[in-house]
């Protein structure tokens, strides 16, 4: 509005905010005439790994002598940005390196929104990684793969390690009461594997119905190859609790 009530045909200044909205560097690339700066390609160093066991393919450089060049799986563990304009090939870039970890026998997790990067993965993958492939597919009418948290190896580092993940979520409401009610209900969801006098004592004392000790004459049952005369026959709980 202030452009268009006054008038500049005998001239007048302009702040610096006008100019900038009047006088611009054109934004159209197929301007004649105009040169645009591009960035210079370098070769890249001698020290840059080449495609290996340890190391993801990235291309093939196309400055200097021509040569393989990788990424190091280390490097790859840290933050790796990938920028380019449509159609330059970031997709494929991430796609052969997806594949060179499927190869490898290294664990993959890809998140795409619109799903042509793994439908492009999923037909180039080994026939080796198939049995190893899960999808979550939203669009999928079928029931959905399930992940348990506490289904690991060692129990105690399983269940802390989920605790300290929603300790990190919640922290301005956690505290040492929400810490302990979340790693005693933790334990017990978390799969075991029975010992051997578990089994043993399953195998051969059974578990009255009811609180009270079984009555007498009931049945009971001994492990095997033990007899009453036997000296190294365990008592069964039932037993021991009727005498007097």
């Amino acid at each position: 509005m202030v452009l268009a009530e006054r008038r500049l045909g005998k001239g007048d200044l302009l702040s610096v905010g006008e100019l900038a909205a009047v006088a611009h560097l054109p934004t159209d690339e197929a301007i004649p005439g105009v040169q645009r700066a591009g960035a210079r390609a370098i070769a890249p160093p001698p020290g840059i790994a080449t495609p290996g066991p340890q190391a993801k393919p990235i291309g093939v450089t196309d400055t200097g002598h021509e040569r393989p060049v990788a990424l190091r799986v280390p490097d790859a563990r840290h933050h790796l940005h990938v920028i380019g304009a449509t159609g330059s090939g970031k997709s494929t870039l991430v796609g052969n390196m997806i594949l060179a970890d499927a190869e490898a026998g290294r664990g993959i997790v890809l998140i795409d929104p619109k799903g042509d990067l793994v439908t492009d993965v999923l037909s180039r993958l080994p026939k080796s990684a198939g049995d190893r492939v899960v999808i979550f597919d939203a669009d999928s009418k079928t029931r959905p793969p399930c992940l348990n948290p506490l289904d690991g190896g060692e129990t105690d580092l399983t269940v802390d390690n989920l605790v300290s993940v929603f300790r990190r979520v919640y922290s301005a409401f956690w505290g040492p009461r929400t810490d302990d009610v979340m790693r005693a209900a933790c334990r017990p969801c978390a799969p075991r594997k029975a010992s051997p006098l578990s089994r043993t004592c399953r195998s051969c004392w059974p578990i009255p119905r009811s609180g009270h000790a079984s009555r007498p004459g009931s049945p009971t049952l001994r492990c095997a190859g033990s007899g009453p005369g036997t000296r190294n026959s365990p008592t069964p709980p039932a037993a021991r609790s009727s005498r007097p």
